[in-house]
């Protein structure tokens, strides 16, 4: 079985006999700081709502969206995460095929083979490092294809500009091929203008953005992400989409979360120090290649051979997970993912990975 997410507390909880705030988990990329207190206050002061149906024309959260990100509610299309906002797209799209930028999130894949798309895939990653080229992107799709990028990328970390997506899109446009951006992570990024093309989705018909509040607002428990996409194809998905699967909780942790600014703040200074210290750590391994991040985690590979596994094993036996990268196209089990927290966990975590990597290494001589 596939496995699309890190993040199984309960399975890990499991497997140790433990309770499930026993686990260390760096599997997930959720914001340590979350939830906001506004969307605790919010989710509580509601919790008499849950007697009725949720709104399945999420009006409010529309309204709160639309103010925030500057788009028309009738172009907002809400889903129980950006992963149900994503299969909404591809449903009434019906793409001939998706062309999928490996290393990638399983989930594209998996939620296309649901659909019956063929997926179509391109490789990101060569060489050690990400090679974007839009020339043979382009010449590998025909009318009728959509292709799906996600920015900052996961699981590389790497970030794509506004602009670099933008000439994207309006090639592919022009050659009848819809553009899905995932942007579930860029709320992390405090320069969005540089990185995002939500704007754009205004004159450009053909490309769709996917943002998510489950990251960000630390709400993975509720779940609640958003498509912005042209006003007709989110005419189309509304009439026959089931309006009920985004619960009335998620819709009122999302006003909360979307409404407030402060937290996004304090995320953005946390981030860049915590960016800063892994330079000094992760960065300056001799055995450990860092890929640079852009979000809230990192992609490192540890070169020496059946150590990065060896190393996810003493990690679980002291509960503590992080995301191997083995089942990712062209990564192998020298990889790791790994969600940035707050110091005090980072430096748990360095300080066993250090030791362990140390001491195997010293057992080799």
């Amino acid at each position: 079985m596939m496995r699309v997410h890190g993040g199984r507390v309960y399975e890990y909880a499991e497997a140790h006999d433990a309770a499930w705030s026993e686990i260390a988990d760096f599997s997930a990329n959720i914001n340590p700081l979350g939830p906001p207190p506004a969307v605790l206050r919010a989710v509580t002061g509601s919790l008499g709502q849950i007697r009725h149906y949720p709104d399945a024309r999420h009006q409010a959260v529309k309204r709160v969206l639309s103010q925030r990100f500057g788009v028309e509610p009738e172009r907002i299309v809400c889903g129980n995460g950006a992963t149900e906002a994503l299969a909404l797209l591809l449903e009434a799209l019906r793409p001939q095929r998706l062309m999928v930028l490996t290393p990638a999130f399983q989930g594209y894949e998996a939620t296309a083979r649901h659909l019956h798309i063929p997926v179509l895939k391109v490789p990101l990653w060569q060489d050690g490092g990400v090679a974007f080229s839009q020339l043979t992107l382009v010449q590998s799709l025909q009318c009728g294809d959509a292709v799906i990028v996600n920015n900052p990328h996961n699981p590389t970390g790497y970030a794509f500009t506004a602009r670099e997506l933008a000439e994207l899109a309006e090639v592919l446009q022009e050659r009848g091929v819809h553009l899905i951006v995932d942007e579930s992570f860029m709320d992390f990024l405090p320069d969005q203008e540089r990185w995002s093309v939500l704007p754009l989705t205004r004159k450009i018909a053909s490309l769709s953005v996917l943002r998510s509040a489950t990251k960000m607002y630390a709400i993975p428990g509720l779940r609640f992400g958003f498509a912005v996409c042209a006003a007709d194809l989110a005419a189309q998905i509304e009439r026959v989409r089931d309006g009920w699967s985004v619960n009335q909780l998620a819709q009122v942790a999302a006003v909360a979360a979307y409404q407030g600014v402060g937290f996004d703040e304090q995320t953005w200074t946390w981030l860049k120090e915590e960016t800063s210290w892994l330079y000094t750590t992760w960065g300056r391994h001799s055995l450990i290649e860092l890929q640079p991040p852009h979000a809230n985690f990192f992609l490192v590979q540890i070169k020496q051979g059946g150590l990065a596994r060896k190393l996810l094993r003493h990690l679980e036996q002291q509960r503590v997970y992080l995301r191997g990268m083995a089942g990712f196209e062209l990564l192998d089990d020298t990889f790791l993912r790994v969600a940035i927290q707050t110091r005090g966990q980072n430096e748990r975590l360095w300080r066993a990975v250090e030791g362990f990597v140390a001491a195997t290494a010293q057992a080799k001589e």
